[in-house]
């Protein structure tokens, strides 16, 4: 085993770019659901996402993707009412700047899954973080889906 030099250590851990403290994130919004479901069998086929979400909304005003909107894609299977898929998504926030997402829902009947931040433009351009989704239903059958999590920007 190769014993580094404490003093290295420091010069290499000060050439990393210094991250900002993290922020936590927890926005939920409805959106318009343009998903295609192509059959297969019982239960069971292919799915082409398309939600265009309303602006993410949030508890908390200073919460940096509140007022974000725009489009998640992507492409699903579902085997005997079990969906999985994956794909990403691409928020506008009210500064015009875009982040960029990538999502992935877990094999379950329930939507839910992780995301994480995988570029964009402006301060979203060196975003790192993620997080999780899930959606509830209220009472006006509306499904609303969350985003949480945490985003450190450079």
């Amino acid at each position: 085993m190769h014993m580094h030099h404490p003093a290295t250590a420091a010069v290499l851990l000060a050439a990393l770019p210094a991250l900002a403290d993290p922020i936590a994130t927890d926005t939920f919004a409805t959106g318009a659901d343009k998903s295609v479901f192509v059959p297969t069998g019982e239960a069971s086929g292919v799915l082409n996402f398309l939600f265009e979400f309303a602006p993410l909304q949030s508890d908390d005003p200073a919460d940096p993707l509140a007022g974000a909107q725009g489009p998640c894609w992507g492409l699903g299977k579902m085997a005997a009412g079990i969906t999985a898929g994956d794909g990403y998504c691409d928020f506008a926030d009210p500064s015009g700047d875009h982040a960029v997402m990538h999502w992935s829902m877990e094999p379950t009947v329930e939507v839910r899954g992780a995301w994480q931040f995988v570029g964009g433009t402006g301060k979203w351009a060196h975003a790192v973080g993620g997080g999780y989704f899930f959606d509830t239903t209220p009472d006006d059958g509306a499904p609303v889906t969350h985003f949480v999590g945490r985003v450190e920007f450079e």
